[in-house]
């Protein structure tokens, strides 16, 4: 995966989850891989730093879930 995908996650984001440890995880498709990536970010000092970026084979698009 490229800098710009996860990039592309952070502008175009599916969903957002703050978690319990203060980082943000953000889901967003990346079309070229026909797979959801899951973007980890931590802030610090008013920075977005990169924690952790995967393709996430367990989340579903948000329309097939019901």
């Amino acid at each position: 995966m490229t800098e710009e995908k996860i990039e592309n996650v952070l502008l175009h984001y599916e969903k957002k989850v703050v978690q319990d440890n203060g980082r943000i995880a953000y889901h967003g498709y990346d079309m070229g891989a026909k797979k959801f990536l899951k973007v980890i970010v931590e802030i610090e000092n008013k920075e977005q730093i990169i924690f952790n970026a995967y393709y996430d084979r367990s989340y579903k698009l948000k329309a097939a879930r019901n």
